[in-house]
């Protein structure tokens, strides 16, 4: 997976991550050096949700001890031919690749509606190409 304007950072707490079956999870960061995923669970603490943030940091250690693609509920997929896909918890939606071992959340938001919100995918498909 090539990256052009972005760059990929590894987890900084991997203790908290079971990193049993060998995956790595990594942060897509912008050409500034900031990952928007980290970004968002950094507010999620700010605003008090540390139970979500709690509830993700769970939802990503089933994802790497389980393996990338346990299906629903937890994930699905947001485009097959690129392979893009949506980690889900509760109200939240992390969008994830998967190459060579290696999970990388691409870019995270608050679910606002049933259907999938095509802006937010199409941000997640942009980092993904690069």
């Amino acid at each position: 997976m090539r990256r052009k304007s972005g760059a990929i950072r590894v987890l900084e707490r991997d203790s908290e991550y079971a990193i049993s079956c060998g995956m790595e999870v990594r942060f897509w960061v912008d050409g500034r050096g900031q990952a928007s995923v980290e970004r968002y669970l950094a507010e999620l603490d700010r605003h008090g949700e540390a139970v979500s943030r709690l509830a993700i940091e769970r939802a990503l250690r089933l994802l790497v001890a389980d393996g990338p693609l346990p299906g629903m509920p937890l994930t699905r997929i947001i485009d097959r031919r690129e392979r893009l896909y949506e980690l889900r918890v509760g109200s939240h939606r992390l969008a994830y690749s998967v190459s060579d071992g290696v999970i990388v959340l691409l870019h995270a938001w608050r679910k606002r509606g049933q259907k999938l919100d095509t802006v937010e995918a199409a941000t997640a498909l942009r980092r993904l190409k690069g």
